[in-house]
């Protein structure tokens, strides 16, 4: 499923999209706050989806640039990379947004 939403800016697309995905080596967010608030964000979701299964939208850029969306529970947080459920990796510093 992608669907683009022109009044916002971004592309929603299905999770199994993800997987063949390639990502930037640079952070979306330029500012140190906004990434502990990032941080916070990831931990509190991933909190939600181990406890109530609760999905989140996550907002993220590829490699092209391209502003994407999908919505997905966060099972697991790495060092580096949010996962999602069926072993899917999106890279942290690709996420520019996370809510419910």
């Amino acid at each position: 499923m992608i669907s683009r939403d022109k009044k916002k800016g971004f592309v929603r697309i299905n999770k199994s999209k993800i997987e063949n995905m390639r990502f930037n080596f640079d952070d979306v967010l330029e500012k140190e706050e906004l990434k502990e608030k990032r941080a916070q964000y990831i931990h509190r979701a991933m909190a939600a989806g181990k406890e109530y299964k609760q999905n989140v939208n996550i907002r993220f850029k590829n490699i092209e640039n391209r502003l994407l969306e999908t919505r997905a529970t966060i099972w697991r947080v790495t060092e580096n990379y949010v996962v999602l459920k069926n072993n899917i990796h999106i890279p942290i510093r690709s996420i520019s947004n996370i809510y419910l």
